[in-house]
């Protein structure tokens, strides 16, 4: 066939157009290989990088995509992530959390971006135990826009989740700790209205929280009062400072000194005014009796004894130089050692020391000596004494030479160690009950003491029953204690298998898990039957005892009333009777007087 120039320049041109289209082809096709591996780099980086666990699952659970951060946090292999993520989130979820992961994947696939599917739950974490996680589903869709299954991103706040509950049980025990306080404490607000009462104000105002919540001191005070503590407080936060002073008070129709100490405070609510009361009253009734006091000292028949801080002697009474032989000039500015005797070990003044800087009393006996050289033993009661500051400005030490008591009461003490060897062989049973398993395992010791072998089987209904019916309330809140509470004991009368009374004294702790639930009670019993009637018998022999030694004492009557006052100085200041005796010793010498 025979091409004329025309022809053949047409087909060159269709020739030039297919080649030129095979190269843009190709050129295209590369572009698309680039964009896709440049795809696949970019998710394998975000993949690899993403912070947290990142899940597009399908309608029906089915891994389509994720991030490397599932296998990472919660452990696996990634066949099993990538095969069905929503079964592999199912058998890591606490069992008390699973109800909420199905609720947040069954509303994921319908969330919208902007508003997800939130929540939290507990999942089993790849380097052990649980995790708290934050659960945001939200809709997911394919190219075409159509709905796609869900994008799930799991968060871990496991430390956040902590850090809440340490705020939470810091903002409790701030709590408790200002309701234990002592001290009327009340929180003002800019406008001097009250937003915070504890229980010692309760008390202390005469209303409630409710009555003085939202309101002034107007309710509980006399107005010319109540206007002054506004102005009081009016003047704290003008100058967003502090004030303490002496203030008199008319509380429920009775006049009372307190320390007021006002505080400015601010606060994300605003400027506050924290108000802080220490009822003086009693403390300046005191300082009164104690001047009064004073001049009866130094004829106290009693040692007393003033040091400072550092146990330099201050004071002594006569009495003192009449016991040890020391002048009141020898004794001053020496420490207490001068009578040390030797008798007793470092632990022994270490362990006083240590109370005594804790601010704490101590009382004891000492075998000291006098200047002469001869021993003697005295009871002796040593008191810190605190400044304003609470700081320990002196100590007070009342002693009595108890040294021919001591004769007379060791043949007691003895008959006394006899009765502690008693108790200390007396035989403890040991009890366990596992309450998840509601199992109670005794020793041979418990079935001993209930009169059952020890192959029967023991639950704690058949325990209960053992129990006196009006005992076992106080039986059931033994054993139902709360994990961190201190050990409780308990005293109960039970009914031993053969019929036989016998009383028991119980011991219980009990112990949780790590989300601070009951598990177990642990316990001991032992069989005190025996003991009170110990007791008894010891307490005659301390009655005849005490006995012989007042008719031994023949004190004079002034000794007995100058202990009386100290005594009703101890009750005042809330302390122990430095002389428990005393009052009764009073009224024995009024009726042995009345009889002559």
């Amino acid at each position: 066939m025979t091409l004329d120039w025309t022809s053949l320049g047409l087909l060159l041109a269709v020739a030039v157009g297919l080649l030129a289209g095979l190269l843009l082809a190709a050129r295209r096709a590369r572009e698309a290989e680039r964009r896709r591996a440049d795809l696949a780099v970019r998710l394998a980086q975000w993949r690899a990088q993403a912070l947290h666990a990142e899940l597009w699952l399908d309608a029906a659970g089915r891994t389509r995509m994720r991030s490397d951060a599932p296998t990472a946090q919660l452990g696996g292999t990634p066949a099993e992530w990538d095969d069905a993520g929503a079964d592999a989130l199912r058998r890591r979820v606490h069992p008390e959390d699973r109800a909420l992961l199905d609720a947040a994947l069954a509303a994921g696939p319908a969330a919208p971006p902007e508003n997800p599917q939130i929540a939290r739950y507990r999942l089993q974490r790849a380097r052990g135990g649980y995790g708290w996680f934050i659960h945001q589903g939200r809709a997911a869709r394919d190219a075409a826009g159509r709905p796609d299954g869900q994008w799930i991103t799991l968060r871990d706040i496991t430390a956040e989740q902590l850090m809440e509950e340490r705020l939470q049980r810091s903002q409790r025990y701030f709590q408790q700790l200002v309701d234990s306080m002592p001290w009327p404490v009340l929180v003002f607000d800019a406008s001097g209205n009250i937003v915070f009462v504890n229980r010692a104000g309760d008390v202390w105002f005469g209303g409630s929280a409710d009555s003085l919540l939202g309101g002034t001191l107007a309710a509980v005070l006399p107005p010319d009062e109540a206007r002054r503590q506004a102005e009081l407080v009016a003047r704290v936060l003008a100058e967003r400072g502090v004030q303490t002073g002496e203030e008199r008070l008319t509380l429920n129709g009775a006049a009372r000194t307190a320390l007021a100490t006002r505080t400015h405070f601010a606060s994300d609510r605003g400027d506050l005014v924290i108000a802080v009361w220490s009822d003086i009253t009693a403390r300046q009734q005191m300082e009164e009796e104690l001047r009064k006091l004073s001049r009866a000292v130094e004829q106290c028949p009693v040692s007393i004894v003033i040091t400072d801080p550092a146990g330099a002697i201050q004071y002594v009474n006569p009495r003192f130089c009449q016991v040890t032989g020391y002048a009141a000039a020898e004794a001053l500015g020496r420490n207490p050692r001068i009578l040390k005797s030797g008798f007793h070990d470092e632990f022994f003044y270490r362990h006083l020391w240590e109370t005594l800087r804790r601010g704490e009393e101590w009382r004891g006996e000492m075998q000291n000596r006098r200047k002469n050289g001869d021993l003697f033993w005295e009871s002796v009661t040593i008191s810190p004494l605190l400044d304003g500051a609470g700081e320990v400005a002196a100590y007070i030490a009342v002693k009595e030479d108890i040294t021919a008591r001591k004769a007379s009461l060791e043949a007691l003490r003895r008959s006394e160690e006899r009765f502690k060897l008693a108790a200390q062989i007396a035989g403890l049973g040991i009890w366990d009950w596992d309450i998840w398993a509601n199992r109670l395992e005794w020793d041979r010791q418990m079935y001993a003491l209930h009169g059952l072998p020890a192959d029967a089987p023991v639950t704690a209904a058949e325990w209960e029953r053992r129990v006196a019916p009006e005992q076992r309330g106080d039986f059931r809140r033994l054993v139902n204690g709360r994990p961190g509470d201190a050990s409780s004991a308990l005293e109960v009368t039970i009914t031993r298998a053969d019929g036989a009374v016998r009383r028991l004294q119980l011991q219980a702790q009990a112990l949780g898990d790590e989300q601070g639930r009951r598990r177990r009670i642990l316990g001991a019993a032992q069989d005190v039957t025996e003991q009170r009637d110990v007791a008894r018998r010891m307490q005659t022999m301390l009655d005849e005892m005490e006995r012989a030694n007042r008719l031994m004492s023949g004190r004079e009557s002034r000794v007995v009333a100058l202990k009386n006052q100290v005594n009703q100085l101890c009750r005042e200041l809330q302390r122990p009777p430095a002389y428990p005796w005393t009052a009764a010793r009073m009224d024995e010498m009024q009726t042995e007087k009345s009889s002559a």
